[in-house]
């Protein structure tokens, strides 16, 4: 602070009662130099940085002593700018005055504040002050702006100096600086765990704790996947500080779904195809069938990762009904996604009647399954020839007549038309079963191969009496090779002792037989 200019001479003070207002004089008043009433100093003019006092003497007598701004007693503190002298009055209502003095102060003391009226703020984050001056200063933090941004605690004031050389100092504040431990935390296992398992974050934190992306608490049961981290919170002041961050893997169960499910043109069964995703830790698949209770599905196969994405139902009976699936796969922490069951596959069904006028009258159970239907292809075969599209139908229509068959035995299936989400089916399209018109014999004319089977079921060894000569290869309902060789006209036998029991396919250029490994 500034020190005050004292101007005096030792007196004998006399108290006199305070003066509402200043003095003023009129005409009628009259003047004495009864007491001989003087200023101290003879100077008149006087500048001061802040304030000053101005003395009055006296010679005789005890007057009281009045100032014009309104202050008694011989001594007057000045701290504004202006013309002051003093007054005494005699008995006969007379004023003895001193000469007058000009006084100007060039007071400018600058006052702080701070933005949001706090004296403190959290580490890490910032204050700011202001300063109120009408002349230019600085900050004791060396700051030369009128606002200054505080990043620590301590005392901060505000230094302002005039033209006229006059240095004040503002009030200081005391700032404090919250710091919050950081907390410390840990895993009760590994970051990466698969769905279901249990792991506990926890922290030995005395301050209120909070977690991202959610929990409170001191020990938290890991619930998401991605960055993690601990927040402790100063429970006067509301600051908070992170921990270290841990970044959690939770392994959920992938959801694969069938590409299709379509009628294999060999065996005449339903064949399923799926994408087998790569990346997802899928150990098995897990395919299922709706039964005869609607909604309700049961597991018929379990296939290894490793198999070829497709799988044969070999106990199905396309020509008879359509049928329901789904797949399920098995992530190396042995669990599914139960979503799995939302995506469900129904197969056509065709039937045939022949019309009272000689047509083929074809109808057929709509394609329902994960892929975009935009319509239906009529195929037809004759006399066992290769297949040809006779129309296109729209997705909405599900029956077709062949007005004007050719004469002989007429096959037909439905194709269809939409996008495939992948092609590892051994059918190049979405097919229906085959139907089948003009046949005399009563075998499945999807199965009229050149060779015979038995005895089935096989205990592992098959006979084969075959019509002529050609290659075969005996597949798995996965659809995975296991066996190929040549077939001679006549009987043969083949050993199968190393497969496994179940269902089978042997394929020759002639067709393909289902046969059963049972012991």
């Amino acid at each position: 602070m500034r020190k005050i200019t004292t101007l005096f001479l030792s007196v004998l003070l006399l108290q006199a009662p305070k003066l509402q207002a200043q003095w003023t004089f009129d005409s009628t008043d009259c003047f004495s130099n009864a007491f001989g009433l003087e200023l101290t100093t003879s100077a008149k003019k006087f500048f001061a940085c802040d304030s000053l006092i101005l003395n009055a003497k006296f010679t005789t007598g005890r007057p009281m002593v009045y100032w014009n701004n309104s202050v008694n007693g011989t001594s007057a503190f000045i701290n504004t700018t202006g013309r002051y002298q003093a007054f005494a009055r005699d008995l006969n209502g007379c004023w003895d005055t001193t000469a007058s003095v000009d006084v100007k102060i060039d007071y400018n003391t600058p006052y702080i504040y701070s933005n949001n009226f706090s004296t403190t703020f959290c580490s890490g984050q910032e204050l700011k002050l202001t300063a109120v001056s009408l002349v230019p200063g600085r900050w004791n933090n060396k700051d030369t702006t009128s606002e200054t941004t505080i990043r620590k605690g301590g005392k901060y004031y505000f230094i302002a100096k005039s033209d006229s050389g006059c240095v004040d100092t503002s009030n200081v504040m005391d700032i404090t600086e919250v710091t919050v431990a950081k907390p410390d935390i840990k895993a009760s296992g590994s970051t990466t765990f698969c769905f279901g398992d249990t792991l506990y974050l926890s922290t030995t934190s005395k301050q209120r704790i909070s977690w991202y992306p959610y929990g409170f608490g001191s020990k938290i049961m890991a619930s998401y996947s991605g960055i993690n981290y601990a927040i402790a919170t100063d429970s006067v002041y509301g600051c908070t500080r992170n921990s270290d961050t841990l970044t959690l893997t939770i392994r959920t169960p992938y959801v694969e779904v069938l590409c299709a499910v379509t009628n294999d043109s060999l065996s005449g069964m339903n064949e399923l195809s799926w994408s087998k995703t790569k990346g997802q830790r899928t150990k098995r698949y897990h395919l299922y069938r709706e039964t005869s209770t609607f909604g309700q599905y049961e597991r018929f196969a379990t296939v290894p990762y490793s198999a070829a994405g497709r799988y044969i139902d070999s106990t199905s009976i396309p020509r008879q009904r359509s049928y329901s699936y789904y797949i399920e796969a098995e992530d190396s922490c042995g669990n599914v996604n139960p979503e799995s069951a939302y995506y469900i596959h129904t197969t056509m069904h065709l039937t045939a009647s022949k019309g009272v006028n000689g047509e083929n009258n074809l109808a057929w159970s709509p394609y329902a399954g994960t892929q975009l239907v935009t319509g239906y292809i009529i195929f037809r075969s004759n006399e066992g020839k290769a297949f040809v599209e006779l129309d296109r139908l729209a997705a909405n229509k599900f029956s077709f007549s062949d007005l004007n068959p050719p004469t002989g035995t007429n096959q037909y299936y439905i194709g269809l038309i939409g996008s495939a989400t992948c092609t590892n089916s051994r059918n190049s399209r979405l097919r229906s079963n085959q139907v089948q018109f003009g046949s005399s014999s009563t075998s499945d004319y999807l199965n009229q191969t050149r060779f015979r089977l038995f005895p089935i079921p096989s205990a592992g060894v098959l006979n084969v009496d075959a019509e002529i000569p050609s290659d075969y290869q005996i597949y798995d309902a996965s659809g995975r090779n296991l066996l190929s060789g040549k077939l001679r006209s006549g009987m043969q036998s083949l050993d199968l002792s190393g497969l496994a029991m179940g269902a089978y396919f042997l394929r020759t250029d002639t067709g393909t037989q289902r046969f059963m490994i049972q012991r």
